[in-house]
């Protein structure tokens, strides 16, 4: 009646560790993501207004 194997408590922990290390990595790399996305996004904002005044000038001349 027992259907699962026996499992070393070694492999139990190895594996459990491995599991906790990608759950931690996919968690640290969302937070880095979220992070990223507004001060890519106001750096962008920055330059696209620089070349636009930079334009406008040359238009005027």
């Amino acid at each position: 009646m027992n259907r699962w194997p026996k499992i070393p408590l070694g492999l139990r922990l190895f594996f459990l560790y491995f599991i906790l290390v990608g759950m931690t990595a996919y968690m640290v790399s969302k937070t880095v993501v979220q992070e990223l996305k507004p001060t890519v996004r106001q750096t962008t904002e920055e330059t696209l207004v620089d070349m636009a005044n930079l334009l406008a000038v040359l238009a005027e001349e």
